[in-house]
Formats: C-alpha cells, sequence, structure tokens
C-alpha cells in the first residue's frame, strides 16, 4: 500500500517523463540547507536599470534533487529523486509583452527502484510559446499545434511543460536598488493524467549589480508560496491531490536583457493524496538551474 502511494506521488513530482534507477535501499538525501547568504554587494541608492529583453532564446540546463518522506501512523518511508532537463527559453515581460517560447529538449528522472517508474513517454523536443494575462499562464500552442479548451493530461508533453512554468521570472520594465514587487500566478496543467492547478505567489527584492561568470548581473531575493489541487482517475480509482508549499532562492538575470542567467531555490513542500483513503508526504526540493555557455 505505501508503495502504491509512493508510485502516485512520483506522477505528481516527476512531471511523468523518465527513467528508472536502480536502488536497492531507500537513502533519504540530507535536508537542504537554508540558502547561504548573498555576497555582499555595493549599495547604489536609486541606481536603476532598464530592462530591454533579448530576441533570442536562450539554452538551459536545470537538475532538481527531491527527498520524499511518505508518512504513516506507523513507520516513514524516504526516497530519493533526481531530475534533470535541458530547455530554451525566452520571455518579453520586461517589455510589456508578458510571452513566452521556447522548446524542451531532454527530461530525465531517475526514481528508486523498487516502487517503480513513473513514466508516461514523452516525445522530444517540445516547442511551445504561451503568454500571461492577468496573472493566468496561457499555453498558446505546442509543437506548433494552437491549444484551444482545457489541458490535454492524456498528451505527456503537457506535464513536461511543468518545469518552464517554474523558470519564468515577470520583470518590470525598469529595476531600482532595494526596489521590492510580487507577482501571482495561476496555471493549469498536468500531473501524470491528472489536471493540476498550482497558484504561485512570489516576492522579489533587488539585491544589487554583480557579475555572473563574467557577464554583468542583477541579483534578485525571493521567496514564494504555492498552492495546488487536482482531481483525476488513475485505474478507475478517483485521485485527489493537494500541495501547499514555501521556499527562498536567489536568481541572478543579465543586467541588460532581464534573461535568466542562474537560478537556485529551496522548497518544502507538504503533499495529500487521497485514493480511497489519504496519505501525507513532505518533499524538500532543492533546484538550479543554469546558462549553458
Amino acid at each position: 500500500m505505501a508503495e502504491k502511494y509512493l508510485r502516485l506521488t512520483l506522477v505528481f513530482l516527476t512531471c511523468a517523463c523518465g527513467r528508472t534507477a536502480a536502488s536497492p535501499d531507500p537513502v533519504l538525501l540530507p535536508v537542504p540547507a537554508p540558502a547561504a547568504p548573498a555576497a555582499s554587494l555595493p549599495v547604489s541608492p536609486g541606481r536603476t536599470w532598464t530592462i530591454t529583453p533579448g530576441a533570442q532564446p536562450q539554452r538551459y540546463s536545470s537538475t532538481a534533487t527531491i527527498a520524499l518522506e511518505l508518512i504513516t501512523d506507523s513507520t516513514r518511508i524516504r526516497e530519493n529523486i533526481t531530475q534533470q532537463s535541458r530547455f530554451t527559453l525566452l520571455t518579453g515581460s520586461a517589455s510589456g509583452s508578458s510571452s513566452f517560447l521556447g522548446t524542451i529538449e531532454s527530461l530525465t528522472t531517475e526514481t528508486p527502484a523498487r516502487i517503480g517508474s513513473a513514466e508516461l513517454p514523452a516525445t522530444f523536443p517540445i516547442s511551445f510559446t504561451g503568454h500571461i494575462q492577468n496573472g493566468t499562464v496561457v499555453l498558446d500552442a505546442v509543437n506548433g499545434r494552437p491549444r484551444t479548451g482545457p489541458i490535454e493530461c492524456s498528451t505527456p508533453a503537457f506535464s513536461a511543460l511543468n518545469i518552464i512554468h517554474r523558470n519564468i521570472i515577470i520583470l518590470p520594465a525598469q529595476l531600482t536598488q532595494g526596489m521590492t514587487w510580487r507577482d501571482s500566478t495561476s496555471t493549469a496543467g498536468c500531473s501524470g493524467s491528472i489536471p493540476v492547478n498550482t497558484i504561485a505567489v512570489r516576492s522579489y527584492r533587488v539585491a544589487g549589480e554583480t557579475e555572473l561568470s563574467g557577464r554583468p548581473a542583477l541579483l534578485l531575493e525571493r521567496t514564494e508560496k504555492t498552492l495546488s489541487t487536482g482531481e483525476g482517475s488513475e485505474n478507475q480509482h478517483r485521485i485527489l491531490i493537494r500541495t501547499d508549499g514555501s521556499g527562498t532562492g536567489r536568481v541572478y538575470i543579465d543586467r541588460f536583457s532581464g534573461a535568466l542567467l542562474s537560478a537556485e531555490s529551496e522548497q518544502q513542500i507538504n503533499v495529500t493524496i487521497t485514493a480511497g483513503r489519504s496519505q501525507r508526504f513532505i518533499q524538500l526540493v532543492k533546484e538550479k538551474t543554469t546558462l549553458e555557455r
């Protein structure tokens, strides 16, 4: 029974794309430590940077490590999951047009062998275009096909797109030293075959100007809260999913174009899955996205 719920949770966690790696015994990853304070940056009160978005998508690689713990009355089962992806992304939010486009080139997930794979095969690459309207993330087209109506969770591509949603940053047209802002987005997506709606509230603070690998950059400090709810079926069983989480992170963006250069985040997410009865999980997620040179 415990393995059944872990498998359902893997469908939720892993975007349903990947491979299974052998892991004879469950071993918990170390709990992610709080993000280290950023190095002191020169303080320039009133310093302002104007963002002019680029015209070409940038290529990124991302790695997420997940420590997953199933909580029951009698025991706690712990497992490790690793997800790696490569994708391109271009956003135009700073120009007043909150559009985005790109391609997911690959996505692999390593899961414990004893509970099997949460795999729904997707064919890569997966191209996409979309925009953000009134706080709602809207997919306009996937693989060149215009999207109308509700998300089709029978199509594995929609689960794979979760990685993109986590890396879209909505920037004001001008940034000022010490400036803060908040954005709230609602995203309809998929966890395996289950439709899920996620609300994310993120707060940003401009920490200042710096360099990253010799490239002029701005450092943004980020906090976030997320809430997801979903309902669907698997093997004729009704499945309900609910999560709530919070996290912190650091985001480096290009000083001129606002393009993402690097992002590091840590989150704790509480997951409840109901399939006849409810099971509760805690997942600790550490994710890093970097621009490929």
